[in-house]
């Protein structure tokens, strides 16, 4: 086996415990606020799952209460079909119950945890390789920062000095490189 692969991989860190500013506001919303959300509704749907009663079937009144009980267990494990409550009876059609039929009942946790995980993906992605590429995104993103406030001094300096003028006033030079003669 290839030795230096292993090493590679031994050296990627996350940085969890780190406060890190190198994504913006949607980023952080998606990878910490929709990833929570997500893990919460998963344990309120698994607890109402596999703590409570998860299913509630339709059975005979004749049934004892264990009879009850196993055909709801096998409603759980297999598909069921929706009534609404306004409905009086179950559809004596097999076309009409396989139309309201329900095969995700028992999923819907694990799909919730599963995209909670792809929500937060692409951020344990970044800071897995990130750290690794030699470019530093937080301290690019506070040259861009500065930049912009720089322009933005120099644009309203040079329209002070712009107004000076065309008011006849005496005003001081300034001297900005500009776009085109560079």
């Amino acid at each position: 086996m290839d030795t230096h692969f292993f090493a590679g991989l031994t050296k990627f860190k996350l940085d969890a415990g780190k406060f890190r500013r190198d994504d913006d506001f949607s980023d952080r919303f998606s990878h910490t606020f929709t990833t929570l959300l997500l893990v919460i509704f998963t344990l309120v749907i698994s607890a109402r799952q596999y703590i409570g009663k998860p299913i509630a079937c339709w059975v005979p009144t004749e049934f004892t209460r264990a009879q009850e009980e196993y055909a709801e267990s096998v409603c759980w494990v297999t598909s069921t079909y929706f009534i609404p409550t306004n409905d009086v009876s179950v559809p004596v059609k097999i076309a009409d119950r396989e139309d309201r039929k329900i095969h995700y009942y028992q999923w819907v946790p694990f799909i919730l945890m599963l995209q909670a995980f792809l929500f937060n993906l692409p951020c344990i992605i970044w800071r897995l390789f990130n750290w690794q590429s030699g470019i530093h995104v937080s301290l690019f993103t506070l040259i861009a920062v500065y930049r912009f406030y720089l322009e933005t001094l120099l644009t309203a300096v040079g329209r002070m000095s712009l107004n000076e003028k065309r008011r006849g006033a005496a005003a001081i030079e300034y001297s900005f490189p500009s776009k085109k003669s560079a």
